[in-house]
């Protein structure tokens, strides 16, 4: 897994603390640069006449939050790194989301960790999490926990995949995670009632994508669960995985709130270190 540039964005939470934790054991490693940045975000106001408002923003709050910031990172830098981490601090005042968007396009990230609490309910189909967000539209690939794994206990990767797909390009990103880790790999076609499939065909189709894809040190595993995303979860806490790795489209609009995102509900319902991929 090579990589150059790991972007950690940061917002003083928990939950993105242990994805600067996480980031660090990486580039213990890979001897990565890790870029944490910091985005504030605040509406502006506008000034002048009716006919010619001018945006403009408080000089003295965004004083008070570069510091509040530059305090936080003295703290992390000071708790969780050593002289040898190669970590750049930094502060954007802007969209958090779209801040992101481009730094990653800009900076050629090869990979994002982010940490996630979660969300449910009316908050995930109308809002979504930040993370959320950032999954289903960055170019590079997404790490997503709410806390830090150790390395060492990734040592299986969960792979869901669909029968109907062209798997190239993704599996050629998972071979590379499973190098990394060292880990075992385990396809996984979930049952489910909008798409069921008798389990002899499942398993020739199964066996035909590691053939194609020259896979080694993987099993073949179906499940039969409501929708994909609790099967994808269930089989996690069956095998105790360290990771589930998995491919979203990046729908968004209309066309993500008819379809929804298999790689969403994960990671807003279950705990387990997730990457993400989008493909076309």
């Amino acid at each position: 897994m090579i990589m150059k540039n790991i972007l950690v964005p940061y917002d003083f939470s928990p939950e993105s603390i242990e994805a600067f934790k996480f980031a660090l054991s990486l580039a213990s490693v890979t001897k990565t640069k890790i870029n944490v940045l910091h985005i504030i975000e605040f509406p502006a106001y506008f000034v002048g006449s009716f006919d010619t408002p001018i945006k403009s923003y408080n000089p003295v709050l965004l004083h008070e939050f570069d510091s509040i910031a530059t305090d936080n990172f003295e703290k992390i830098k000071k708790k969780y790194t050593k002289k040898s981490d190669k970590v750049n601090f930094l502060i954007i005042h802007g969209s958090i989301i779209l801040s992101i968007r481009e730094y990653i396009k800009a900076k050629k990230v090869d990979l994002v960790v982010m940490g996630t609490k979660g969300a449910t309910g009316l908050k995930e189909f109308f809002i979504g999490s930040n993370t959320e967000k950032i999954v289903r539209s960055s170019k590079a690939p997404v790490f997503v926990v709410q806390k830090a794994p150790k390395l060492s206990s990734l040592k299986d990767i969960i792979l869901p995949v669909t029968l109907d797909s062209d798997h190239k390009i993704m599996l050629k990103k998972v071979r590379e995670l499973q190098l990394f880790f060292k880990a075992k790999l385990h396809l996984l076609f979930v049952n489910h009632p909008n798409w069921f499939q008798p389990d002899r065909d499942t398993i020739v189709a199964l066996e035909k994508i590691a053939k194609i894809n020259n896979l080694k040190n993987y099993t073949l595993n179906i499940r039969s669960d409501y929708n994909e995303a609790n099967g994808i979860g269930h089989f996690a806490e069956e095998k105790q995985s360290g990771l589930i790795a998995i491919a979203t489209h990046g729908r968004k609009g209309i066309a993500h709130l008819l379809s929804g995102s298999v790689a969403e509900e994960v990671v807003n319902h279950f705990d387990f270190p997730i990457w993400t991929f989008i493909i076309k």
